[in-house]
Formats: C-alpha cells, structure tokens, sequence
C-alpha cells in the first residue's frame, strides 16, 4: 500500500484550483472536489450493495441469450460505484482508525467482477459505461488490485477509443477533469504521457487536453 503522504503529495497536480476554493458540479449541485481521502476510511463494508452487483453478475454470466446477456451487463453497469470513495468502499481496501486494514465486500474477487464482465461493451451499453468509468474515477487514488482493474480499463478506452472518452471528460468542469487525469497517472510505474492525444484532439477537446497537461506536470513533480 501507498503512503499516505505520498497521496497527498501526488494530489499537488490539482493546487490551483483548491487553493483558489474551486467547486465542482455534479448534477446541479456545487461541492467541495471529492478527493478519496484515508483520514475518512468507510465505517464498514457496504454489503447490501456488494450483494446486488454479485446477483447482477451471477445472472450475466449464466445468460446465454446475446441480447438477454447484453441487457443484464447494462443493469451491472449501473449497479456499480460511480464515485471514487464508493468504488473503494466495494472493491477497495483501506486503514481503519486503530491501524487495522480492512477491504470492500468484493475485493478479494474484483477482478472477476470487474474484468471479465466489462472487457466487450456492445454500443448500446458503452455511453453509460464510460460515465461509470470516468466518475469512479475522478479523484481516485491508485491501489493494488480492484482500484488497478479500474485504471487499466480506463487507460485501455482511451487508447481504443479517444474520442468518446474525451467527450465524457471535456463536459466535467476544470477541477473534476484535473481529478480524472491525476488518476491516470497514479501508479507505482508512471505511463507514458500520450502526446497522441494532444496531438490530434486539442482543437475539439481544448479543456480536456489542458487538464491533461496539467496533470501531467504535476505527475513529474511528484517523481
């Protein structure tokens, strides 16, 4: 596990905007940017909705209806955490006030739920998938394991498919896309900065590729 202070530390990519008190926007409302912090570990495993994604997946996996097994995937996508800290709070694992660790309902089996049901999205699927990609992971920190199988998922859309997650994160505001960007970045072994995408999206996607750049420079200063 990462250090503490090596989180906070990498999280300097997003200073501007909090120290200037920036907001974020979701659904109407105006919050403070919800960094996942692990000074506020989850009280306990969120069990009721460990459960239901577990029922959800025993039934994609036992369709065998192409288009029954396409609209179970749908339900399961939906089903999933949506946010970084509720993501965490099933797939996850964290410290918890007396120095115990502790993990999410579904950590030991992410990779089961997470991988083998979202490697092949049909279309019809794929605009709310990625809207649960990019919103778990915004203001994510990089773990081992589930947190992992998100990031690569994340990463391998945007090297297939650029332009449709560069429409997702071009409508977050400033400091949610900055979020979206330490995370990608966020790993024990840093990637390659993808110079293809400044390269042939800036003009469509200015903020998008402004915030990836950002990031990127706050990504140097951590190393």
């Amino acid at each position: 596990m990462i250090e503490q202070s090596r989180r906070w530390a990498w999280y300097l990519v997003a200073w501007i905007t909090l120290s200037s008190g920036a907001c974020v926007h979701t659904n109407g409302s105006s919050s403070t940017l919800p960094l996942l912090s692990l000074d506020e570990p989850p009280q306990s495993p969120n069990t009721a909705r460990c459960s239901t994604i577990d029922s959800v997946y025993q039934s994609y996996i036992a369709a065998s209806d192409t288009a029954d097994k396409t609209r179970i995937q749908l339900t399961l996508i939906r089903s999933f955490p949506h946010d970084a800290k509720s993501f965490v709070e099933i797939f996850g694992y964290w410290t918890q006030p007396d120095g115990s660790f502790a993990s999410g309902c579904l950590y030991k089996d992410s990779q089961r739920y997470i991988l083998e049901p979202l490697q092949s999205v049909p279309r019809q699927n794929y605009d709310e998938y990625l809207g649960m990609l990019i919103g778990a992971s915004v203001g994510q920190q990089w773990q081992g394991d589930g947190v992992n199988y998100l990031q690569h998922l994340v990463r391998n859309e945007l090297e297939l498919h650029p332009e449709s997650m560069l429409q997702h994160i071009e409508a977050l505001g400033r400091t949610e896309a900055l979020a979206f960007w330490a995370f990608y970045f966020d790993n024990p072994v840093v990637p390659e900065f993808p110079r293809f995408l400044i390269e042939s999206y800036s003009e469509n996607y200015p903020q998008a590729m402004h915030t990836l750049e950002e990031a990127q420079k706050g990504a140097e200063l951590n190393r």
